[in-house]
């Protein structure tokens, strides 16, 4: 029986690096017409539902995903490799002719442009099997969905919080723009939302730059409710926890050279929640998520760093 539930997307991830792929005014200059031949590829599992349940599963944790997944060559590959990281994939709902591809182009920094393409818009029917699937586990993480009606995200968490499951929820930009009025009956059913420092300030209608996660307590302006638990990161500069007693700042871990930068807030976040999963403090959980998207951006794909048990939990 799984102990944690994973909701989120789920993408074929093909990544393409090389020299021939000039960059100029921080954006890729192809030729129109123009053949590249590159030397470096990789393929691997993307999503920000597949990253994080793939990163609790190397943890050790029994770990369920619930997405959506087609019936081609494709998404048997996804599936054949969410089972061979030992992810629960009998949540996952086939949909016909279901394609979830995205093309990555890597810098040679290792900043990257990500080209998407899903064939169908994504749903999350909520039925009894679903239901049953939350009632059995501890931990419930909603990653950012926003092809998804926010009523329908809130009914999930709602049904989850009433049944003493903990939550955690991530938003993306599309999201975060619309405000905090129309994001409070959202954030009234979460745990620990985990953000970074620009979805914040998309949130508050503020400048990036004006944010200061050290010094200021975002998470009552967010929800002053005890027992919420905002999580904020923000890249090289680090992370940090804030609650209701106290704010704490942890340090980005330091990386000889950044290989490619994708997933590595997913990373983070199946690190920080495994740190919950094993009873870990804040400021300790805080540092496995850390530990965890510094090893995944060492590595070309999301999921390739993602440390196992021993090492993310420093044991």
């Amino acid at each position: 029986m799984s102990e944690v539930l994973s909701i989120g997307s789920l993408t074929l991830d093909l990544f393409f690096q090389d020299q021939s792929l000039t960059i100029k005014k921080n954006r890729f200059n192809l030729a129109l017409g123009g053949k590249y031949v590159v030397a470096s590829f990789n393929q691997g599992i993307g999503g920000g539902g597949g990253n994080v349940a793939v990163g609790l599963s190397r943890a050790g944790i029994k770990t369920a995903l619930w997405s959506e997944i087609g019936e081609g060559g494709v998404s048997q590959l996804v599936r054949t490799r969410l089972e061979e990281e030992k992810v629960n994939t009998e949540a996952l709902v086939v949909r016909e002719n279901l394609t979830n591809l995205s093309v990555i182009l890597l810098s040679q920094k290792g900043e990257r442009t990500i080209i998407n393409h899903r064939s169908h818009q994504s749903e999350l029917v909520f039925g009894p099997k679903q239901q049953q699937l939350i009632r059995n586990v501890k931990l419930l993480y909603l990653g950012n969905l926003p092809e998804v009606p926010l009523e329908a995200r809130t009914e999930i968490l709602s049904y989850a919080h009433q049944h003493g499951v903990k939550t955690f929820l991530n938003l993306g930009v599309k999201d975060c723009r619309q405000g905090l009025h129309k994001l409070k009956p959202l954030l009234a059913n979460v745990n620990y939302f985990v953000i970074n420092r620009y979805e914040l300030a998309d949130i508050l209608a503020i400048a990036p730059n004006e944010i200061m996660p050290k010094m200021v307590d975002y998470r009552s302006k967010l929800f002053p409710d005890p027992h919420f638990v905002l999580i904020i990161t923000d890249g090289e500069f680090g992370s940090y926890v804030q609650t209701e007693e106290a704010i704490t700042h942890q340090v980005a871990y330091r990386v000889d050279k950044v290989i490619d930068s994708t997933g590595a807030g997913d990373a983070f976040t199946s690190g920080f929640i495994s740190g919950i999963y094993y009873h870990l403090p804040l400021r300790d959980c805080l540092r496995s998520g850390a530990r965890n998207s510094a090893s995944v951006i060492a590595k070309i794909n999301a999921q390739d760093g993602l440390l196992f048990k021993r090492e993310l939990l420093n044991q």
